[in-house]
């Protein structure tokens, strides 16, 4: 990956290279970004060509990674309002993406951009590489299920059923973002750990609902996680329910029982969930 310059634009870029002899990579990733680029958190895919053995791929350049921004951040963790700003732009691009048929299969700070050219903070998401389509285009038919496939990504944010080489859903970026979320309000997820082998990390997350990120993160992250393991999900719910941690965390800034106070109006509304979610488009 190296950074260019469109010199007729006067603008920086991103020019991808790939040997063909390792496949056709980002093709895939072209076909997949070039239907999506026109829209809201997606990079602008500005030029595709194979030459001399070696395909380019040229999108607009971005900024920091949330994962940049963690290393930046000497403070410490994330707050409250900025982690559910940060969900709310996330779900948005998940849920245009996955309108278009498409799951993105490794998401993670590394892959969340903000953009350096703009003032609102408008976050995106790259690297397509991974992305395949969960049903099909003109039929919406669903693409059959796969209990055997291979495992490529990364471990600390994937879900269990990728970890255990299952096909991916929409559900599986959901999960990967839940990761992501807490993450950004701990700093640290407990099977990050060096040296733990995969089904270490698998019981790791199994066991996340008993581990000492209780104390660190608010227990509606956790609910959020629960719910998206759990039940049919709506992209309209998940979105309602950061809008409410996001403005609580505003109007209660400097309390210091300000978790729990989240805790108690986020959780009663996912329970709210439940019944209501049968009249809000589902992700399955």
């Amino acid at each position: 990956i190296y950074t260019a310059k469109n010199i007729l634009a006067g603008r920086e870029v991103v020019a991808k290279l790939w040997c063909l002899e390792s496949g056709q990579a980002l093709k895939h990733e072209y076909h997949i970004q070039k239907g999506l680029s026109r829209s809201k958190g997606i990079p602008h895919v500005q030029w595709f060509s194979t030459d001399w053995g070696t395909e380019v791929l040229v999108m607009d350049h971005l900024g920091l990674s949330l994962q940049d921004l963690m290393s930046r951040n000497c403070s410490g963790a994330f707050t409250v309002e900025t982690v559910a700003e940060i969900a709310c732009q996330a779900i948005c691009i998940l849920e245009l993406i996955h309108s278009q048929d498409f799951i993105h299969c490794n998401i993670k700070p590394l892959h969340l951009l903000f953009d350096s050219h703009q003032q609102n903070g408008t976050m995106y998401l790259i690297d397509f590489g991974l992305a395949c389509t969960y049903q099909h285009h003109g039929t919406h038919r669903h693409i059959p299920y796969k209990k055997q496939v291979p495992f490529v990504g990364s471990e600390t944010f994937a879900s269990i059923r990728a970890l255990h080489g299952r096909q991916q859903s929409r559900h599986d970026d959901l999960k990967s973002l839940a990761y992501i979320l807490i993450y950004l309000l701990s700093r640290f997820l407990p099977w990050q750990e060096c040296g733990l082998t995969v089904e270490e990390v698998i019981q790791a997350k199994v066991n996340i609902f008993q581990s000492s990120l209780q104390d660190k993160v608010p227990t509606a992250l956790f609910t959020f996680l629960e719910y998206v393991l759990c039940w049919h999900s709506s992209f309209v719910l998940i979105m309602i329910m950061f809008r409410i941690l996001s403005k609580i965390s505003m109007q209660r800034q400097g309390v210091a029982a300000l978790p729990n106070f989240l805790d108690e109006h986020c959780i009663f509304f996912l329970h709210v969930v439940v019944w209501t979610s049968c009249t809000c488009r589902v992700i399955t």
